[in-house]
Protein backbone atom coordinates (compact mmCIF):
# COMPACT_ATOMS: atom_id res chain seq x y z
CA UNK A 1 0.00 0.00 0.00
CA UNK A 2 1.35 3.42 -0.96
CA UNK A 3 -0.10 6.91 -1.08
CA UNK A 4 1.32 9.60 -3.31
CA UNK A 5 4.47 7.61 -4.16
CA UNK A 6 5.92 5.83 -7.20
CA UNK A 7 6.35 2.10 -6.63
CA UNK A 8 8.25 -0.36 -8.86
CA UNK A 9 7.97 -4.14 -8.47
CA UNK A 10 10.27 -6.40 -10.51
CA UNK A 11 10.55 -10.18 -10.41
CA UNK A 12 7.92 -10.47 -7.68
CA UNK A 13 5.57 -13.36 -6.94
CA UNK A 14 2.69 -11.80 -5.01
CA UNK A 15 0.06 -14.32 -3.98
CA UNK A 16 -2.38 -15.70 -1.41
CA UNK A 17 -3.18 -12.36 0.23
CA UNK A 18 -6.59 -12.19 1.92
CA UNK A 19 -7.96 -8.72 2.62
CA UNK A 20 -11.18 -7.93 4.45
CA UNK A 21 -11.18 -4.29 3.28
CA UNK A 22 -11.61 -2.79 -0.15
CA UNK A 23 -7.94 -2.76 -1.21
CA UNK A 24 -6.16 -5.26 -3.44
CA UNK A 25 -2.88 -7.00 -2.74
CA UNK A 26 -1.25 -3.89 -4.27
CA UNK A 27 -2.82 -0.45 -3.81
CA UNK A 28 -1.95 3.19 -4.33
CA UNK A 29 -3.65 6.51 -4.91
CA UNK A 30 -3.05 10.15 -5.71
CA UNK A 31 -5.10 12.59 -3.66
CA UNK A 32 -5.45 16.36 -3.51
CA UNK A 33 -2.30 17.83 -2.00
CA UNK A 34 -0.32 14.57 -2.22
CA UNK A 35 0.78 14.65 -5.86
CA UNK A 36 0.95 11.95 -8.48
CA UNK A 37 1.41 8.26 -7.77
CA UNK A 38 2.20 5.27 -9.93
CA UNK A 39 2.88 1.56 -9.85
CA UNK A 40 5.19 -0.19 -12.31
CA UNK A 41 5.15 -4.00 -12.37
CA UNK A 42 7.52 -6.07 -14.51
CA UNK A 43 8.45 -9.74 -14.83
CA UNK A 44 6.07 -10.64 -12.01
CA UNK A 45 3.13 -12.87 -11.14
CA UNK A 46 0.16 -11.69 -9.08
CA UNK A 47 -2.19 -14.52 -8.28
CA UNK A 48 -4.66 -16.11 -5.87
CA UNK A 49 -5.32 -12.92 -3.91
CA UNK A 50 -8.72 -12.18 -2.40
CA UNK A 51 -10.39 -8.92 -1.35
CA UNK A 52 -13.89 -8.19 -0.13
CA UNK A 53 -14.38 -5.34 -2.62
CA UNK A 54 -12.94 -3.22 -5.46
CA UNK A 55 -10.16 -5.57 -6.67
CA UNK A 56 -8.38 -8.72 -5.63
CA UNK A 57 -5.01 -7.88 -7.18
CA UNK A 58 -4.45 -4.16 -7.85
CA UNK A 59 -6.35 -1.01 -6.79
CA UNK A 60 -5.46 2.34 -8.39
CA UNK A 61 -7.34 5.29 -6.89
CA UNK A 62 -7.78 8.95 -7.81
CA UNK A 63 -5.64 9.21 -10.93
CA UNK A 64 -2.73 6.91 -10.01
CA UNK A 65 -1.06 5.37 -13.07
CA UNK A 66 -0.31 1.69 -13.72
CA UNK A 67 2.27 0.12 -16.04
CA UNK A 68 2.59 -3.67 -16.29
CA UNK A 69 5.01 -5.56 -18.57
CA UNK A 70 5.93 -9.24 -18.98
CA UNK A 71 3.67 -10.40 -16.16
CA UNK A 72 0.82 -12.77 -15.30
CA UNK A 73 -2.34 -11.82 -13.39
CA UNK A 74 -4.14 -15.01 -12.40
CA UNK A 75 -7.09 -16.22 -10.32
CA UNK A 76 -7.64 -13.20 -8.09
CA UNK A 77 -11.11 -12.73 -6.62
CA UNK A 78 -13.45 -10.35 -4.85
CA UNK A 79 -16.96 -10.35 -3.41
CA UNK A 80 -19.37 -11.47 -6.12
CA UNK A 81 -21.25 -8.12 -6.18
CA UNK A 82 -18.11 -6.01 -6.52
CA UNK A 83 -16.38 -4.77 -9.61
CA UNK A 84 -12.89 -6.04 -10.46
CA UNK A 85 -11.37 -9.43 -9.87
CA UNK A 86 -7.94 -8.16 -10.96
CA UNK A 87 -7.61 -4.37 -11.46
CA UNK A 88 -9.72 -1.45 -10.22
CA UNK A 89 -8.69 1.83 -11.86
CA UNK A 90 -10.09 5.29 -11.06
CA UNK A 91 -8.89 7.97 -13.46
CA UNK A 92 -5.39 6.62 -14.01
CA UNK A 93 -3.48 5.73 -17.14
CA UNK A 94 -3.05 1.97 -17.63
CA UNK A 95 -0.40 0.67 -20.01
CA UNK A 96 -0.21 -3.12 -20.36
CA UNK A 97 2.43 -4.91 -22.46
CA UNK A 98 2.96 -8.68 -22.63
CA UNK A 99 0.50 -9.37 -19.81
CA UNK A 100 -1.66 -12.49 -19.41
CA UNK A 101 -4.95 -12.37 -17.51
CA UNK A 102 -6.50 -15.75 -16.78
CA UNK A 103 -8.19 -17.91 -14.17
CA UNK A 104 -10.57 -15.27 -12.81
CA UNK A 105 -14.05 -16.57 -12.02
CA UNK A 106 -15.61 -14.19 -9.46
CA UNK A 107 -16.34 -10.48 -9.95
CA UNK A 108 -18.20 -8.10 -12.22
CA UNK A 109 -15.23 -7.99 -14.59
CA UNK A 110 -11.49 -8.70 -14.59
CA UNK A 111 -10.56 -5.04 -15.15
CA UNK A 112 -12.85 -2.17 -14.12
CA UNK A 113 -11.93 1.37 -15.12
CA UNK A 114 -13.73 4.64 -14.50
CA UNK A 115 -13.12 8.42 -14.32
CA UNK A 116 -11.77 10.16 -11.26
CA UNK A 117 -14.61 12.66 -10.85
CA UNK A 118 -13.98 14.66 -7.66
CA UNK A 119 -16.91 16.93 -6.89
CA UNK A 120 -15.02 18.54 -4.00
CA UNK A 121 -11.81 19.22 -5.96
CA UNK A 122 -12.97 19.32 -9.60
CA UNK A 123 -9.59 20.65 -10.69
CA UNK A 124 -8.20 17.18 -9.95
CA UNK A 125 -10.62 15.33 -12.26
CA UNK A 126 -8.99 12.85 -14.63
CA UNK A 127 -10.49 10.69 -17.34
CA UNK A 128 -7.66 8.18 -17.55
CA UNK A 129 -6.63 5.92 -20.41
CA UNK A 130 -6.09 2.27 -21.26
CA UNK A 131 -3.59 0.78 -23.71
CA UNK A 132 -2.83 -2.89 -24.34
CA UNK A 133 -0.11 -4.49 -26.47
CA UNK A 134 0.61 -8.23 -26.80
CA UNK A 135 -1.83 -9.06 -24.00
CA UNK A 136 -3.99 -12.12 -23.41
CA UNK A 137 -7.38 -11.74 -21.74
CA UNK A 138 -8.74 -15.23 -21.20
CA UNK A 139 -11.21 -15.47 -18.34
CA UNK A 140 -14.64 -16.92 -17.61
CA UNK A 141 -16.02 -13.53 -16.50
CA UNK A 142 -16.15 -10.27 -18.47
CA UNK A 143 -12.60 -9.21 -19.25
CA UNK A 144 -13.05 -5.43 -19.23
CA UNK A 145 -15.51 -2.73 -18.24
CA UNK A 146 -14.92 0.99 -18.81
CA UNK A 147 -17.18 3.92 -18.05
CA UNK A 148 -16.33 7.56 -18.73
CA UNK A 149 -18.04 10.95 -18.84
CA UNK A 150 -14.78 12.90 -19.09
CA UNK A 151 -13.52 11.49 -22.38
CA UNK A 152 -11.20 8.67 -21.34
CA UNK A 153 -9.35 6.88 -24.13
CA UNK A 154 -8.80 3.23 -25.02
CA UNK A 155 -6.13 2.16 -27.51
CA UNK A 156 -4.40 -0.95 -28.79
CA UNK A 157 -0.76 -1.49 -29.69
CA UNK A 158 -1.75 -4.65 -31.53
CA UNK A 159 -1.49 -8.43 -31.10
CA UNK A 160 -3.95 -8.74 -28.21
CA UNK A 161 -6.25 -11.74 -27.75
CA UNK A 162 -9.53 -11.52 -25.84
CA UNK A 163 -11.89 -14.45 -25.40
CA UNK A 164 -14.92 -12.14 -25.29
CA UNK A 165 -16.13 -8.96 -27.02
CA UNK A 166 -15.76 -6.53 -24.10
CA UNK A 167 -12.86 -4.73 -25.84
CA UNK A 168 -13.82 -5.14 -29.49
CA UNK A 169 -14.45 -1.38 -29.85
CA UNK A 170 -10.72 -0.67 -29.57
CA UNK A 171 -8.88 -3.98 -29.98
CA UNK A 172 -8.80 -3.32 -33.70
CA UNK A 173 -5.04 -3.07 -34.23
CA UNK A 174 -2.81 -5.35 -36.25
CA UNK A 175 -3.07 -8.91 -34.94
CA UNK A 176 -5.85 -8.17 -32.43
CA UNK A 177 -8.36 -11.00 -31.96
CA UNK A 178 -11.70 -10.79 -30.15
CA UNK A 179 -13.97 -13.66 -29.13
CA UNK A 180 -10.96 -15.94 -29.52
CA UNK A 181 -9.49 -18.41 -27.07
CA UNK A 182 -5.75 -18.06 -26.49
CA UNK A 183 -5.62 -21.83 -25.83
CA UNK A 184 -3.86 -21.58 -22.49
CA UNK A 185 -2.60 -24.66 -20.67
CA UNK A 186 -5.56 -26.02 -18.65
CA UNK A 187 -3.08 -26.86 -15.87
CA UNK A 188 -3.04 -23.12 -15.19
CA UNK A 189 -0.34 -21.27 -13.33
CA UNK A 190 2.84 -23.28 -12.69
CA UNK A 191 6.61 -23.28 -12.87
CA UNK A 192 7.49 -23.11 -16.54
CA UNK A 193 11.17 -22.40 -15.99
CA UNK A 194 11.06 -18.67 -15.30
CA UNK A 195 11.67 -16.71 -12.13
CA UNK A 196 7.93 -16.61 -11.32
CA UNK A 197 5.05 -18.96 -12.22
CA UNK A 198 3.33 -18.42 -15.58
CA UNK A 199 0.60 -19.93 -17.74
CA UNK A 200 1.93 -21.59 -20.87
CA UNK A 201 0.38 -21.75 -24.34
CA UNK A 202 -0.86 -24.97 -25.90
CA UNK A 203 0.21 -26.12 -29.34
CA UNK A 204 -1.84 -24.32 -31.96
CA UNK A 205 -2.49 -21.25 -29.80
CA UNK A 206 -3.07 -18.12 -31.88
CA UNK A 207 -0.66 -16.34 -29.52
CA UNK A 208 2.34 -18.43 -30.63
CA UNK A 209 4.80 -16.30 -32.66
CA UNK A 210 2.12 -13.62 -32.99
CA UNK A 211 3.38 -10.72 -30.89
CA UNK A 212 4.18 -7.18 -31.90
CA UNK A 213 7.82 -6.15 -31.53
CA UNK A 214 8.06 -3.73 -28.59
CA UNK A 215 11.11 -1.62 -27.78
Amino acid sequence: FSRGFNLTLSGCNIHSCTLSGSYGAICTWSTNGIGTASITIENSSIHDNTSSCHAGAICMFDGADLTITNSTIYNNSIGSNCQAAAIWNVGGNMDLTNVTFAGHTVGGSVIYSMDYDDYIFPQDNQAGSFNATNCIFDDSIINYYFTTILGGTETSGGSNISNDNSMDSFLTGSGDLNNTSAMLDPAGLKDNGGTVPTVSLMCGSPAVDAGTLVF
